[in-house]
């Protein structure tokens, strides 16, 4: 838990000894999703074939269904993250691949190194 000083100095004062709960993962709303998850995998695969200045609306749809790329989180985290292939991990990585997420599934884990 993160004390309420170190997110906000100005809103300390008005809670003096607040602990606000942090989590290493990231948080998106929950949103209905139309499609079905073998479309939602193609999708994410025409975008991770091609450069993404032709795949952007590809990624805005799926961002409308509540799917969205995974933060570039530099500590490992390995319900987020993959090990690239040969890959030694310390706590920083590198992102080499973009994931990808809902609210309340990893539908591509992000590979790093």
């Amino acid at each position: 838990m993160a004390s309420l000083t170190d997110l906000n100095p100005m809103l300390a004062k008005a809670y003096p000894g607040l602990k606000v709960p942090v989590s290493p993962f990231p948080f998106t709303p929950w949103v209905e999703c139309s499609e079905s998850e073998v479309m939602v995998l193609e999708a994410i695969d025409v975008i991770a074939s091609y450069d993404e200045a032709k795949t952007a609306s590809v990624g805005e749809y799926l961002n409308t269904l509540g799917i969205f790329r995974i933060p570039r989180i530099a500590k490992y985290n390995p319900a987020i993250h993959e090990p690239a292939e040969g890959a030694i991990l310390g706590d920083a990585v590198e992102i080499l691949a973009d994931g990808w997420f809902s609210h309340m599934k990893i539908f591509r884990r992000s590979v790093v190194r």
